[in-house]
């Protein structure tokens, strides 16, 4: 059985697992610039942590427009908005977009993160100081937004070769683990991470997870949320994207 026949019998084991590029840390007080960087967080509903959660990633996100706003508190003018970033190069775009989604749970505060290498990152290893002073402070409230920052560069000319929004990326903390297309039905896909595997279901164009062995499943949250184009396993170290 090759590797392709065996993706189509539902499940995908160890034997798609990428090399992998070893984990790496986020040094966010850096002067490096990431052409693809996501953060996406649990929040209360209260305008000023969802700005400081902002302001953590400000200086990763070289948008003029999104700096004036954000010193200048405009939440409005960046919630749910497209904003580009300056580069020189002719053929390809940096944008980030800030999105900020109601969730009709009541769930703890917390934050996730991966970085330009693709690699979903450890809290408790790879987060600075800073980040680590954030998540502890949200992590004790009860949370009823999710922010999405997604810092991503797109090739121009890809635009008119590859479709859009029907193909899943799949992320544990080895690097890429799978890109699935969404015209095709999986009854479970088994995503090994760092705690046990996530299972994911795709039927009719919708990616749900059916299980995961984290604690308290944000990840069946969001996967639940309409409108939502990622989900993450803070714990289980998974991240899956419509890309």
């Amino acid at each position: 059985m090759n590797r392709r026949e065996f993706i189509k019998t539902g499940s995908i084991g160890l034997t798609s697992l990428t090399t992998g590029i070893g984990v790496g840390s986020i040094l966010l007080n850096d002067n490096k610039e990431d052409k693809n960087f996501s953060s996406y967080a649990f929040l209360p509903d209260d305008k000023k942590i969802i700005l400081d959660c902002l302001k953590v990633f400000q200086h990763k996100i070289k948008s003029r427009n999104f700096s004036y706003y954000l010193n200048n508190n405009q939440l409005t003018e960046i919630i749910n908005k497209r904003f580009y970033v300056e580069n020189d190069f002719i053929l390809t775009k940096s944008f980030v977009d800030v999105k900020l989604i109601y969730i009709n749970d009541n769930i703890n505060g917390d934050i996730f993160v991966n970085n330009k290498s693709n690699l979903v990152l450890d809290p408790n290893r790879d987060f600075d100081k800073k980040l680590v002073a954030f998540r502890k402070k949200i992590n004790s409230k009860k949370s009823k937004y999710l922010l999405s920052i997604e810092l991503k560069e797109r090739n121009l000319l890809s635009d008119f070769i590859q479709p859009k929004n029907n193909l899943i990326e799949i992320i544990n903390e080895k690097g890429i683990f799978e890109k699935i297309y969404l015209t095709k039905n999986y009854s479970s896909i088994n995503i090994p991470g760092s705690i046990g595997n996530t299972k994911l279901k795709i039927e009719n164009g919708n990616v749900l997870v059916s299980d995961s062995p984290c604690r308290h499943k944000l990840c069946r949250i969001m996967s639940h949320i309409t409108g939502n184009k990622t989900i993450a396993c803070v714990p289980n170290k998974i991240l899956i994207k419509i890309v």
